[in-house]
């Protein structure tokens, strides 16, 4: 059984794999789980520097390309939170190859399975 230890704040966009392999011009097949960076040398390869691929457990075939900001514990020890600060994220990646929407941020939960 899952379990979520944490929160992630990712600045992106979202797609579906299945573009996202077509647009790279990946034509293998992608195994993942529930919310684990997408750790695959091929999609990492072909992404500018400092965006990766994230999963969601409640989308079936969705994705988020992005780069993570802050992470936060969900219960934290009486020594604090290990809470990253916040920063703002300048639109430095050019997300326009992937979708015409705008980046957004997104708060993914971060699994223990």
């Amino acid at each position: 059984m899952s379990e979520i230890v944490g929160i992630a704040c990712v600045y992106g966009i979202t797609i579906s794999l299945i573009e996202l392999l077509s647009i790279l011009d990946i034509e293998e097949e992608i195994n993942f789980q529930d919310l684990q960076q997408v750790d695959d040398p091929n999609i990492k390869r072909c992404l500018p520097s400092g965006i990766s691929v994230y999963t969601h457990p409640d989308w079936d075939e969705m994705v988020i390309l992005g780069s993570v900001i802050v992470t936060l514990e969900t219960d934290p020890s009486l020594t604090g939170s290990t809470m990253a600060p916040v920063i703002t994220i300048p639109d430095v990646f050019d997300y326009t190859l992937y979708t015409d929407e705008r980046p957004m941020y997104y708060q993914v939960p971060i699994l223990n399975t």
